[in-house]
């Protein structure tokens, strides 16, 4: 089966940045599209071979067009893509939520495959790109009815050393809602209540914050940037999800001091917390 030669990258952050990384001495020419000044990154770091002025010259006769940008920068340029790129041009993402996307690009592009690497840091930026970053994780593939470019697809992402796993874009968000959405609202929503809660104090936070709080806080990091897209496009599937959180939290905190309610949540979150070994 014929590999892919030429990958244009649009958008050269942490995932784009490391996906060109991950490229290297593949065989592999990497055009990347972005401002000129993470263009001149990417070039220094060698995550790409070479920059884009323009948006038709970065998808000008590639094989494979990769959109790893922020789910609201997606959805904005789905339908600008349409007449600029052949129809052997296959075309995949790196958006985090597949639903509205797979939709929108059902209408508009020809040869479109969803797509979710299950990989990431809390900071973001071509800086913080890293070769192996998808190394040994999951990266979803939302499949379009053309197999042929799905086997392509696949020998590509274990060509960056991940793990393909095909499902169907609402099983997706729903999932993810629970598995990665609701977890980054918590450990946000749990940084501004301390911050709360400290007050003026949060200058000595250090001395007084264990491994515990560092570790339950590493998402609240992330960016509203990166987020706000993500959430907008997800809405039911993340509000059920905070509709059971919410409920919840108001039933520990309905019922404390009593132990016993705490208790059967905590066998619960064990159990759970067990599978993630």
């Amino acid at each position: 089966m014929k590999p892919f030669r030429r990958v244009a990258i649009l958008g050269m952050g942490l995932v784009g940045g490391s996906i060109g990384l991950a490229l290297r001495k593949k065989k592999v020419l990497r055009t990347g599209f972005d401002r000129p000044e993470v263009l001149r990154k990417a070039l220094k770091m060698k995550a790409i071979d070479r920059g884009a002025k323009s948006l038709q010259e970065a998808v000008k006769e590639t094989d494979l067009v990769v959109l790893a940008m922020p789910v609201g920068a997606i959805l904005g340029l789905l339908p600008k893509l349409g007449p600029l790129i052949p129809a052997e041009t296959l075309i995949t993402d790196v958006g985090s939520t597949k639903t509205e996307i797979c939709n929108l690009a059902l209408k508009r592009l020809r040869n479109f495959i969803g797509g979710h690497p299950l990989a990431g840091k809390a900071d973001g930026g071509i800086e913080n790109a890293e070769a192996g970053l998808f190394s040994g994780q999951n990266w979803f593939l939302c499949p379009n009815g053309n197999s042929v470019a799905l086997t392509r697809l696949k020998s590509f992402i274990r060509l960056l050393g991940a793990r393909p796993v095909v499902v169907e874009p609402e099983k997706h968000d729903r999932l993810l809602a629970a598995t990665s959405h609701l977890p980054q609202l918590v450990s946000t929503l749990l940084a501004a209540t301390v911050a709360d809660l400290l007050g003026g104090e949060t200058k000595g936070l250090p001395v007084f914050a264990g491994p515990g709080l560092r570790d339950t806080t590493r998402l609240a990091r992330s960016p509203f940037s990166v987020w706000g897209g993500i959430l907008a496009s997800n809405q039911q599937e993340v509000g059920k999800a905070l509709e059971l959180f919410a409920q919840k939290t108001t039933e520990l905190s309905d019922n404390f001091p009593s132990l016993e309610g705490i208790q059967r949540q905590f066998e619960i979150a064990n159990r759970m917390a067990g599978e993630l070994k």
